[in-house]
Parts: structure tokens; C-alpha cells; sequence
């Protein structure tokens, strides 16, 4: 919609400045001028039309309230000629002297019969068919209660009437009596009250059921479920009803004792408030036509005296246009100056006399500008040669620091086979090169199917020792999983981020790379740092690469133990290797079992051997190592198979031999 008035909007002014320009001032003008008229005449008839309506509103309140005085008064009327002839009736069946009291009597009756007011007596225990229409429930209530209870009785051949049922003074009778007293309650009684407020009423039951109105009441309109409940609470309700005309409706409920409720409803025509906002409607539309035509005319008249210099001054630009710089506007034509048009003459043959100056100036600007602008062309392209050339340098020393870090890796991965080594040769490598200061190096159970740590640098190990991801476990799992290189700029801001299962408390920046070799995953390599967004988009490239290699490497080092644990012989000491060992010593136990013969095993292993390799050396180890085999070799028999079971861990089968 917004798009539209829009589109509408520049149309309408492009066809207006087509227009002359008298006709660009005087179209809007009448315009504005119909406008203006057309809101006055709305919102005075809108207000007119609220205020009425208020008028009408009040009016309905007022009716309300007499309405509902005279129900209530009738009520008390009830509720007191009932207490009065129940007092009366007690008090002749208690008192031999009856005299004077039966002419009270007479005399209550009637004023009863005078105020159209009814009074019966019905046996407590009357048979319900022959309940008079409509009393069964009342009666009913009154005898548990043992209270007056009120009821508005209606119904086919009864005349409306407000009833009260009452339950007399104990009068010796165990059966008892029901007094039953009613007014009535008819069309006239409404409209007698109704025809001060030229309105109308009616009665509803709580259900919403006509019980009696007067004689021209509308039909009231149906109330919705929550206007019902508004009422049923004691609020005034509202309703405006447009059928053959305009009726205003006020909806209130008058509780009739403690038992029973009707709904006042009182009605008046808004038909006078619709003609009087017709007749100001019209009245005010000629309102308009007239100060139009009267405007309009005076309008014009200003507009065409005006119109004479804005002429001249026209003609003067449009011979400018032409490209006649000696133009000049006759200040006579705009009364000698005076006014904005006679200044704005005036100005106008000023800039022509300084146009004449410049235009001279002008053609020298132009050719110091042309060769200032082939000047500044040239500087222009030589900068963006030279942010090409320092781009460009850029990338190289990038590569080169990439190509160099691998190479060193590279060298650093052909220099050994063993798996310890490597991992911390590589590890220091990648510390130096990117200036990290924790790593850790997870690799894959295949089994177990999960990653458990291998290798540490800048964290304890013996922490981490036992701490393990499965696949889906945090970012390290997630990384292995989708098999691609996962960076937190900041690991506060990521909640996947287990801080190794709460081992370690970490922040700044995090990358978690996996290990992977021919879509094979192999392990996985993490890298922290203090700052966040430590990680440069070049770093995160070696990275990528150097996992790539340390792959590869870690794969040609896990085939490489495996084909030396295949061979019989462990190449460092000589001995038997472990795989070897277990075979001799399947078989020995094999021929244990069937020839009853014993055989002793003894397992030897070199205490503090991890602290004398951290402290000399592994090379030293390894010298302690082969000296230890062959000690070993001397000291046993030629049928005795000395064995290296693992690390710093020795077996000796003795066959043949018993514990003793």
C-alpha cells in the first residue's frame, strides 16, 4: 500500500509541473482549500454525533436509575406487606381480643387492594400439580430457607408480576403455609414510566429471555457471552443497534432479594442525532463551495499581478540559456527592486556581469585542471602498482614462511621412527614456528572409537592422563567426527568447549585439527593460546598443512612398530621380542599340560629407568638397555629363552624347571 501511494505521489507532481505556473499555485491551493473544508465538516459532525450520543447515554442512566427504584420499591412495598400480614395473622391467633385488629386487618387489605398488590395462602405441602405455573422451585426455596424468597413470575395466562414468597410464624399448623404476595408488573406499568424520557423498556430473564416490555419497545440485540457476564456482575453495558433506524440500548441487572435477577434494558432512537448531522453536513458543504468561489477569485488576481515580472525574469533566463551573456532584467518590470522579485532581479544582473568575469577565468581553469587530473591519473595508477607489488610481496614471504615450516617439519618427521620421539620433536617444531604455548596431541582408538592423549607441551600430562573424547564429544570430537579443522576465536563464547572435561581451565583462542590420511582419521591436534583471536588466517593455513604431514607420519611410524613387533628379534638389545615370546611360551605351556613336566617363568624390569633416560639421555638408555640383555644372556642356559617383553621390561622362560 505505502509502495503505491508512493508510485502515485511523483506521477501526481510530474503532471503538476507540466502545468503553467499559475496553475502549479492555484491547483494546490484549491485543493488544500477542499481539504480543509471536507476535515472541518467531518470532525464537527463527529463531535456533534459523540456529543449527542453522550446526551443519549445520560438519558438511558437516568431511566435506568428511575426503573430501578421503582422495582426496588416495589420490593421493600412486598417484602413489608408480607412481614406486617404474617405479624398480624400471628398475633390474632395468640389474642381472644380480635376486635380492633380485625378492623386493622381490613384496613391492610385494603391498602393491598388499592395498590394492586395480591395475597394468597398455598399449603406448605401442596401437591406439585397443583402449584400455580412457575411457583414450584420459589416454593421449594422458601420451605428449606425458611427466608422470604423473591421470583418475577410470567408465563402463558399470567399476568407479569413481581412475587414474593413467604414461610409465616409458626401458627400451630406442623403442616405450615406459604403466604404468597404479588404486584403486578405490565406493559403499562413500563411505559407510564418510560413516556417522561421518550424511551422504552423491557424486562429480561438471566438467560436473556423477553419477559415483559412496553408497548413500541425494539427488540433488544442478543448479548454476546462476555457482555451477559458483565451485566450478570452489576456493569452497565452499552449497545448501539442499527436496524430500520439507530437505537442506543443500556443493559443492567436488578437483583430481586437474594434469589433471583432480571436485566433492565432500556432503549432510545438515535434517529434526531442523524438528521441534525445531515442538516450540518449540508450546510457546511455549501460553506465550502461558497468561500472556494470567493477564494479563488482573489486568489487569481494576486497570482496574475505577480505572474507580469516572474514573465520578465523567464524570458531573461531562457536568452541566457541561448547563450547571451550580455541579458539583463528591466528592474522596472518588478517595481525598481522592491520586493523578493526585485531583489531576485537585481542579484540576477549581478551574477550575469560577474558570469561575464568568470567565463574568461574559466577557460584558463580548465586546462590547469585537465593537466592536473593527467597528473593525478598517473599517481593514482603507480599507487595501485605499488599496493599490487607489496600484496604480492606479502603472499610470497607468506608462502615462503609456510614452505619453510613444512620443510622443517618434514625434516624433523624423516629424522625417526619412534612414535615418542617424534611426537616430541614435531611438537617443539610447531611451538617454534607459530609461537604457541600449549599443544596437545590426541590419537584414535579404533576400538574404543574414541581420542585419548598422547603427548602435551605446555600442560602437565600426568593431568590430562585418562582424559578421552568420543567422536561427538566436545570440539576435539566434532573435529574428528567431521574430519575439518574447527577455530574459537574465543573459547568463553563456545559452550562445546569442555576444557578437557575440567582438567584444565583455558581462555583466549583454540584450534582443534584432525589428523587424517586417505579419509582414514588418525588423531587429532590441538593448539592454544593466551589471546583471543590469537590464530592468524596464515597460521591456521600451516596448521592445516602441518597436520596433513604429521599424519602421514604418524601413520608411517605406527606401520613401522607394527612390522618390528612382527619379526622375531627386538633390534635394540638382540633378544627375542615380545610377539616371539608369547609363541615359545604357548607352546611350552602346551607341553607342560601334556607331559607333566614344570617350567618357570621370571620378570625382570629396571627400576628408575624413565629418570635416568630424562636425566642422560635416550641414547644412554638405550646402552643401558643392551647391557642389561646381555648380563641377561650370560647368566642363563643355552635351553633358557631371554626375552624383552617391553620398554625397560625383561622375561626369562626356564623350561624344565620348577620353583625350587
Amino acid at each position: 500500500m505505502k509502495q503505491q501511494e508512493s508510485e502515485h505521489l511523483p506521477f501526481l507532481c510530474r503532471l503538476l509541473q507540466t502545468l503553467p505556473l499559475r496553475q502549479q499555485i492555484l491547483i494546490p491551493f484549491f485543493v488544500i482549500l477542499v481539504l480543509v473544508g471536507v476535515a472541518a465538516t467531518v470532525g464537527s459532525s463527529l463531535l456533534i454525533g459523540e456529543a449527542l450520543t453522550d446526551t443519549a447515554d445520560e438519558r438511558l442512566l437516568a431511566f435506568e436509575e428511575v426503573l430501578y427504584r421503582e422495582v426496588k420499591k416495589q420490593e421493600i412495598l412486598l417484602s413489608t406487606y408480607a412481614r406486617i400480614i404474617d405479624y398480624t395473622q400471628h398475633v390474632s391467633l395468640s389474642n381472644d381480643e380480635t376486635g380492633e385488629l380485625a378492623m386493622l386487618q381490613d384496613q391492610l387489605y385494603a391498602s393491598l387492594s388499592d395498590a394492586h398488590i395480591t395475597v394468597a395462602y398455598y399449603p406448605a405441602n401442596l401437591e406439585a400439580d397443583m402449584v400455580p405455573p412457575g411457583l414450584g422451585d420459589l416454593f421449594d426455596q422458601t420451605r428449606k430457607s425458611g427466608k422470604p424468597r423473591f421470583r418475577f413470575v410470567v408465563g402463558e395466562g399470567v399476568t407479569p408480576a413481581l412475587t414474593v414468597a413467604v414461610q409465616p410464624l409458626d401458627h400451630g399448623n406442623p403442616a405450615g403455609t406459604i403466604l404468597l404476595l404479588q404486584t403486578p408488573m405490565t406493559e403499562t406499568f413500563l411505559k407510564q414510566l418510560a413516556l417522561p424520557f421518550n424511551a422504552e423498556a423491557s424486562l429480561l430473564g438471566m438467560d436473556g429471555e423477553m419477559l415483559i416490555a412496553s408497548e413500541q419497545a425494539s427488540l433488544p440485540p442478543t448479548l454476546a457471552s462476555e457482555e451477559l457476564k458483565n451485566v450478570l456482575t452489576g456493569k452497565r453495558v452499552f449497545k448501539t443497534l442499527d436496524r430500520e433506524g439507530t437505537d442506543r440500548f443500556l443493559f443492567y441487572a436488578v437483583p430481586l432479594g437474594t434469589t433471583d435477577l432480571v436485566i433492565l434494558v432500556v432503549s432510545l432512537p438515535l434517529n434526531q442525532v442523524e438528521t441534525l448531522i445531515g442538516i450540518l453536513a449540508k450546510r457546511s458543504l455549501l460553506t465550502i463551495i461558497a468561500a472556494l468561489i470567493i477564494g479563488s477569485f482573489i486568489y487569481y488576481r494576486l497570482i496574475r499581478r505577480t505572474m507580469t515580472p516572474i514573465r520578465d525574469i523567464l524570458e531573461a533566463t531562457e536568452a541566457v540559456g541561448q547563450g547571451e551573456q550580455g541579458v539583463r532584467i528591466r528592474e522596472m518590470g518588478v517595481e525598481s527592486g522592491k520586493g523578493e522579485l526585485g531583489r531576485l532581479a537585481k542579484s540576477f544582473n549581478r551574477m550575469m556581469a560577474r558570469l561575464e568575469h568568470l567565463y574568461a577565468d574559466k577557460v584558463e581553469q580548465e586546462r590547469v585542471i585537465t593537466l592536473a587530473n593527467e597528473e593525478l591519473k598517473f599517481k593514482e595508477i603507480l599507487e595501485q602498482k605499488n599496493q599490487e607489488i607489496e600484496r604480492t610481496n606479502s603472499e610470497l614471504k607468506s608462502n615462503l614462511r609456510e614452505l619453510s615450516a613444512l620443510f622443517q617439519l618434514n625434516k624433523t618427521m624423516s629424522s625417526t621412527l619412534d612414535l615418542n620421539v617424534l611426537f616430541d620433536r614435531i611438537l617443539q617444531t610447531l611451538k617454534e614456528l607459530i609461537e604457541v604455548p600449549e599443544m596437545v596431541l590426541l590419537l584414535y582408538n579404533q576400538g574404543g572409537e574414541e581420542l585419548g592423549v598422547r603427548k602435551t607441551v605446555g600442560l602437565d600430562e600426568e593431568l590430562l592422563e585418562g582424559v578421552s573424547f568420543r567422536l561427538n564429544e566436545g570440539i576435539t570430537g566434532l573435529a574428528a567426527r567431521g574430519q575439518e579443522l574447527i577455530y574459537l576465536p574465543d573459547v568463553r563464547r563456545d559452550d562445546r568447549f569442555m576444557n578437557y572435561k575440567g582438567k584444565v581451565e583455558s581462555e583466549g583462542s583454540f584450534v582443534s585439527s584432525p589428523l587424517v590420511v586417505k579419509k582414514r582419521l588418525v588423531g587429532v591436534l590441538n593448539l592454544h593460546k593466551d589471546a583471543v583471536g590469537g590464530f592468524s588466517e596464515s597460521e591456521i593455513k600451516l596448521i592445516q598443512a602441518a597436520s596433513n604431514q604429521l599424519a602421514i607420519a604418524i601413520e608411517n611410524a605406527q606401520l613401522y612398530e607394527k612390522t618390528r613387533e612382527l619379526s622375531n628379534t627386538d633390534e635394540l638389545t638382540g633378544l627375542s621380542n615380545r610377539r616371539y615370546f608369547q609363541e615359545i611360551l604357548m607352546r611350552e605351556l602346551a607341553q607342560a599340560r601334556r607331559y607333566h613336566a614344570n617350567f618357570s617363568l621370571i620378570m625382570i624390569d629396571i627400576d628408575h629407568f624413565k629418570r635416568y633416560n630424562d636425566t642422560h639421555g635416550h641414547l644412554n638408555g638405550d646402552i643401558v638397555l643392551r647391557k642389561v640383555a646381555s648380563l641377561l644372556l650370560q647368566s642363563t642356559r643355552g635351553i633358557d629363552l631371554v626375552s624383552r617383553f617391553g620398554g625397560e621390561e625383561f622375561v626369562i622362560l626356564l623350561p624344565k624347571t620348577s620353583r625350587e
